[in-house]
């Protein structure tokens, strides 16, 4: 997907490990995808691929494939959202009756999907998706597997995660007490919703890989409206920065903007949230903690890459904690 495929490529993991199985993870992260082919003797491969990487593929088949979600992102490669999307879905392309496309349920942009393969939705609102949210338990297959308030990770979009992990998961044979056992004790991933101090009752929270419109939107909703004072800004990458308007209004107290793109979001949100340019992240963390009161977050969540001041996202991160 566009969004959390490192979080949900790492719960697949846990869970393959957890029901035993000798499993290796690469692709976009860690090893190469080949590597791992090269060497076999795996009982399972789960690699997270980008759009850049699908977008040449010709020969791979997925036992099971999962699209997680699609929003704007990597438009100054992509000349529009079609070819985007086209791009992902070269994951199924190769797949046939035998296999498993893992869809999510819930995204406008994949409800017309099509694939060779047997197609399957997870959702928070469907009860008729083979994975779905049901009065704040997590449903597999027409069973409960286990309640919301027992997994660690926060927010509708890491139940979503956790859904998608397990449906795909179960598809590879991991059995249903190994799968609930690794939900429960995933702790999340660097620089994903992490909170990094808490100081005079504020939370102070590193989602730096927040590197786009839809991660940062859909990270918003898991906070109380009007407590967010959210740092945004960097490279934009061909986004239209209008389409944060509905996530953040009512919800985010203050946005404090950095970097190149910062006066694009200015803009795009204007007469939705209070704005202060801070330029740079270190003026935005000072702005946002003398603002900010009891109870509420100072969240990096940029909804931009990196690089026109930083390494990369963990650099950014480690700044944004470190400040």
């Amino acid at each position: 997907g566009s969004n959390v495929k490192t979080t949900t490529t790492a719960l697949l993991v846990e869970i393959l490990r957890a029901a035993g199985r000798t499993t290796a993870v690469g692709g976009n992260i860690g090893h190469p995808a080949s590597d791992h082919a090269l060497q076999g003797g795996w009982d399972a491969l789960v690699w997270e691929l980008s759009s850049f990487q699908l977008e040449g593929c010709t020969t791979l088949r997925p036992r099971v494939g999962v699209l997680l979600n699609l929003s704007p992102d990597h438009l100054d490669r992509h000349p529009t959202l079609a070819a985007y999307l086209a791009a992902k879905t070269r994951l199924f392309a190769r797949q046939t009756a035998d296999d498993v496309a893992v869809a999510g349920g819930d995204d406008p942009a994949l409800a017309d999907l099509a694939v060779p393969s047997r197609l399957e939705r997870f959702s928070l609102v469907d009860s008729s998706a083979a994975a779905h949210l049901a009065e704040d338990t997590l449903v597999l297959d027409g069973a409960a597997l286990l309640p919301r308030a027992e997994l660690p990770l926060l927010g509708d979009h890491n139940v979503a995660n956790a859904l998608a992990a397990a449906l795909a998961a179960s598809r590879m044979g991991a059995d249903r007490e190994s799968i609930a056992r690794a939900l429960r004790t995933f702790k999340g991933l660097p620089h994903r919703h992490r909170v990094v101090a808490t100081v005079a009752g504020v939370r102070f929270v590193d989602d730096s890989k927040g590197t786009n419109i839809g991660a940062t939107a859909a990270g918003l909703a898991g906070y109380p409206a009007g407590t967010i004072h959210l740092i945004l800004g960097g490279l934009g990458k061909g986004q239209d920065f209008a389409e944060l308007r509905p996530a953040v209004a009512g919800r985010v107290a203050r946005a404090y903007l950095i970097g190149e793109a910062a006066d694009q979001i200015a803009g795009a949100l204007a007469g939705v949230v209070a704005i202060e340019r801070c330029g740079t992240l270190d003026e935005a963390v000072a702005r946002a903690a003398a603002q900010a009161k009891h109870g509420d977050t100072v969240l990096l969540s940029p909804a931009c890459a990196s690089f026109d001041q930083f390494r990369d996202y963990g650099h950014r991160g480690d700044e944004f904690a470190r400040l």
